[in-house]
């Protein structure tokens, strides 16, 4: 220990060294005290609110005190998830699926009609509750929270980002990849535009011609997007994508299957244009067969900054 430093200590509290210096580091009363960002320094973290529990934002991010997700805060957090445990309602001009607690207008785009997405039969006992894709001859599946009103496929939008941190997942099955025969576009996340790239959103696109096969990543806000390629091959089978959208929607970061698919992207992220939870099949040669993709679950969480 260089003793000679020691002079450099000036503020009471507690002691760290930053390899050339002494600091000190006032520890506040009741303030909980973790590793800043700064190398070898030590900072507080305010307690806030009472009954906030002190929560884990990330490996590049300091704690944060929020919501006990635990606690039935609906003014303070959604929460909202789909199993499909559904039927289709056929009464409708355009299907929609009802299910216990959402409801989606799902389409076959061809001729704004016919279901895009229906229950079908489970075949593994760990995904209850199975929305399957349509056959494709021209246009497109496309499954989107809320629905339309006489056939116009007019989506009514539910979110806006930047009033807290959100975060969205779906679970579902690529049965049959994208080939250059029977190719398809697909894309899934949040967004507001049926059959085309999305105007407004944050998603995951595929297709065996876009990116080698690998899984893009991409935000559009006005119709101006920011694109980046991952290095992650699309296979067949069960996937989980995550879409985690920060407070102030500045940054955005993709998940698949556990594994971030790489950088944040912070342009062309929506913060005017409202968005909706979708999964969207665009057909572009060939014949897509039914069955193509798996719906199995989608859940969304977002703690608003500013309680209702």
């Amino acid at each position: 220990m260089a003793v000679g430093n020691a002079i450099n200590e000036q503020t009471t509290g507690i002691c760290g060294f930053t390899g050339t210096a002494f600091i000190g580091t006032p520890a506040t009363e009741h303030f909980v005290l973790i590793g800043g960002s700064t190398t070898s320094t030590i900072v507080n973290v305010t307690p806030s609110t009472a009954g906030l529990v002190l929560t884990s934002n990330g490996v590049s991010a300091d704690p944060s005190f929020q919501i006990n997700p635990g606690n039935f805060s609906p003014n303070s957090t959604i929460n909202m998830f789909d199993d499909f445990m559904s039927q289709i309602d056929m009464v409708s001009v355009t299907p929609h699926i009802i299910t216990g607690q959402l409801a989606w207008f799902s389409i076959n785009n061809a001729g704004l009609g016919g279901p895009g997405f229906i229950p079908t039969n489970v075949t593994q006992n760990g995904h209850p509750g199975i929305l399957s894709s349509s056959a494709l001859t021209s246009s497109s599946n496309s499954l989107f929270l809320t629905g339309n009103v006489n056939n116009s496929a007019q989506i009514f939008t539910c979110f806006i980002l930047g009033g807290g941190q959100l975060t969205i997942n779906w679970v579902f099955n690529i049965v049959n990849l994208s080939t250059v025969t029977n190719r398809y576009i697909l894309r899934l996340g949040l967004g507001d535009t049926l059959s085309a790239d999305q105007a407004n959103g944050v998603y995951f696109e595929y297709s065996d011609n876009i990116n080698s096969g690998n899984w893009v990543y991409k935000t559009a806000a006005a119709s101006s997007r920011t694109t980046t390629n991952s290095s992650t091959a699309v296979t067949t089978g069960w996937h989980n994508a995550q879409v985690v959208v920060n407070a102030a929607a500045s940054s955005v970061s993709f998940s698949m299957d556990g594994v971030s698919l790489g950088a944040v992207i912070t342009t062309n992220i929506p913060t005017t244009n409202g968005i909706n939870p979708f999964i969207d099949e665009l057909r572009t040669a060939g014949t897509i067969a039914a069955g193509t993709l798996l719906v199995d679950l989608m859940y969304l969480t977002q703690t608003l900054t500013t309680p209702r």
